[in-house]
């Protein structure tokens, strides 16, 4: 018969040497781990101008208390972003790029789903990567505000509908692909598209990897998750219903690194065996030799030729 092994929550450690298994619960109850240390978070937002409209609203949303609505698994309340972390987070943020549009919507649309992915990519990195290499000011955290189409169709098992196809300017097969990278063509136009098959066809996971090697840290995230009410069905309803967990939202979408500077402080750390506590027994409330209970011991061996005889 097979047996599950439970493998308990690891504790965390945060303010006052307070410890929980919930980051949410020890946050709201204790505060975050190092308080003293003087941080802020200097974001960016790279996306559409309605994006980067979105985001900012929502930033300001977070400031303030957000009940946790009738979702009974969104616990406890977000008391807004500062009070949670003590962490100074400006709605305004420190660079902001927009993305064409227009742009953006063919790059969607183009049948191959690797160089789909790719070229959508590119034109996200593009911009961080040039911001990067421009401005004089390094943001500890770049937003990616994404719209939902990115999420419709630049993942793995994406379609494109026949109608709205954009056939791309160089067809490749995987197996030609795979070939031309370990054995380049003679021709530019034919090791380029085949770079794009050097990626998983997932959007978010390319961003990361190839902003990776350039030390940039992204936190990826969707219109609709930040403005649902924003998007409405034909019945004028919202096509994401996320009230009930709105509060999820606001813990979730913390931002990966608070922030990733060496002033950083760090909302909690897991407990390791010298966080633990260790707290002297007063001398009068020590036990006495007669209230600790006797151990019983290994039993004596007997010798060859006498009787065994019993501990007591």
């Amino acid at each position: 018969m097979t047996q599950l092994l439970r493998i308990p929550e690891p504790q965390l450690l945060f303010q006052h040497g307070q410890t929980m298994e919930d980051p949410r619960d020890g946050l709201t109850l204790f505060g975050p781990l190092d308080r003293e240390k003087v941080y802020g978070i200097r974001a960016a937002v790279i996306g559409t101008a309605d994006g980067i409209d979105h985001f900012q609203r929502w930033c300001t949303s977070i400031q303030r208390p957000v009940a946790p609505g009738a979702n009974p698994n969104a616990r406890p309340h977000f008391p807004g972003f500062e009070a949670a972390f003590r962490v100074p987070w400006s709605p305004q943020p420190v660079l902001t790029r927009t993305v064409d549009g227009t742009e953006l919507d063919r790059r969607l649309h183009i049948a191959d789903k690797y160089q789909r992915v790719y070229e959508t990519v590119d034109l996200f990195a593009g911009v961080i990567l040039t911001a990067a290499k421009s401005e004089e000011l390094a943001p500890d955290l770049w937003i990616v505000v994404v719209p939902d189409d990115v999420y419709r169709y630049c993942r793995p098992q994406s379609v494109v509908e026949t109608n709205l196809r954009v056939q791309p300017q160089t067809r490749l097969t995987k197996r030609e692909a795979d070939r031309l990278l370990v054995e380049p063509s003679l021709f530019a136009s034919l090791n380029q598209a085949a770079e794009s098959y050097r990626y998983d066809a997932h959007f978010h996971h390319q961003l990361k990897a190839r902003l990776l090697e350039h030390r940039i840290t992204t936190q990826i995230v969707r219109e609709s998750t930040i403005a649902h009410r924003e998007f409405l069905n034909a019945r004028g309803e919202p096509k994401r219903n996320l009230d009930a967990v709105v509060s999820d939202i606001a813990w979730t979408l913390r931002p990966e690194a608070l922030p990733g500077r060496e002033d950083a402080a760090a909302p909690w750390r897991r407990v390791r065996r010298e966080h633990l506590a260790r707290l002297p027994l007063d001398e009068g409330l020590r036990p006495s030799a007669a209230d600790v209970p006797r151990t019983r011991g290994p039993e004596p061996r007997a010798r060859r030729g006498e009787p065994r005889r019993r501990a007591d």
